[in-house]
């Protein structure tokens, strides 16, 4: 990637989390952690691509949930969830992978990823507070969470992929 490439998207990612961050700090809930001032304290936020056979790219600023607190927690009691922004759960191994909606509320499609990025299952418009498990059939090492039905209107499907350092599927900068 040239020096150019990268300052493009680097400030194109950066322009991304204004909007992000406005519009998610008037979120409110009685177990959502919030700092000593009241706001609503987010995970780290990174970039994914989601790269689709059909040859369609989507940029989505996630927060990251890496480990076991923030992946109890996730996305419940948010009231909106942009439709650049997601939370990508990410698992030291693959394996089985079990979610509820529990204390959710708003319908999200989760997409479970392999090791490699590959997205192998899609469970789409999650029913908010459903205490149901949702699982995939094949072993997942990471479950990125959209809103409800945006996989379906973005043509996301099964064996498109995740670009992440996670999957080690990212070029270094150069």
């Amino acid at each position: 990637m040239t020096k150019t490439k990268a300052f493009i998207l680097a400030v194109f990612a950066f322009g991304l989390m204004i909007p992000v961050w406005s519009c998610m700090a008037g979120d409110t809930a009685e177990n959502v952690e919030t700092s000593k001032t009241g706001e609503i304290v987010y995970l780290p936020r990174e970039m994914i691509t989601v790269e689709t056979k059909a040859g369609q790219d989507y940029l989505f600023e996630v927060e990251v949930a890496a480990n076991g607190s923030d992946q109890s927690r996730g996305l419940m009691y948010r009231t909106h969830l942009n439709n650049d922004s997601g939370m990508l759960f990410l698992f030291d191994d693959e394996d089985d992978r079990s979610f509820w909606m529990k204390n959710t509320l708003i319908p999200l499609d989760m997409i479970f990823v392999g090791r490699d990025g590959v997205i192998n299952h899609i469970h789409h418009n999650a029913k908010p507070q459903d205490d149901t498990r949702i699982t995939a059939e094949r072993p997942a090492m990471a479950v990125l969470e959209i809103n409800g039905g945006l996989a379906g209107t973005l043509n996301i499907k099964e064996g498109d992929r995740i670009i992440h350092p996670a999957f080690r599927n990212v070029l270094a900068p150069q």
